[in-house]
């Protein structure tokens, strides 16, 4: 009979200091918190990827507005396909529009998020588009 007391009190204090026993809890919360920490990181990874092309596309938007107002493009046409052909490569389904109006060349250029994305992340969750719009002034050439 005595025997059987110091068992239970034996088993119970195991099942005490086992439940009181740490070891492991860490592995354990790291495996709980990898994928939250994983899919923060691609979206923020998306949204970096999705501003830098913006600001390229931006970029060479106002390289092609420059181009034509000192000259070197003669027609708003020849801007927008020269425009759209060197952003062939970072967004394929872009479009391109230009115009020119008061001695001002504005040039609207829209891109589905799909094509910057470069994770897929952001654009599974909206289907939008980037816009971006330059302007410059048509310079007047004065030849002596």
């Amino acid at each position: 009979m005595l025997a059987k007391i110091v068992n239970s009190r034996r088993r119970r204090a195991r099942i005490v200091s086992s439940a009181l026993d740490n070891r492991g809890n860490a592995s354990v919360e790291f495996v709980l918190w990898l994928p939250v920490v994983v899919a923060m990181l691609m979206v923020f990874t998306d949204c970096a990827l999705i501003l830098s092309t913006r600001a390229q596309v931006a970029k060479t938007v106002e390289d092609g507005n420059r181009l034509y107002s000192i000259g070197v493009i003669n027609d708003v046409e020849t801007l927008s396909a020269i425009i759209k052909n060197a952003l062939s490569t970072r967004a394929p389904h872009a479009t391109v529009s230009s115009d020119v109006s008061e001695g001002v060349v504005t040039t609207l250029v829209t891109i589905p998020i799909s094509d910057l994305a470069g994770l897929g992340v952001v654009s599974s969750f909206t289907d939008g588009n980037i816009r971006v719009s330059t302007q410059q002034y048509v310079e007047l050439l004065v030849r002596f």
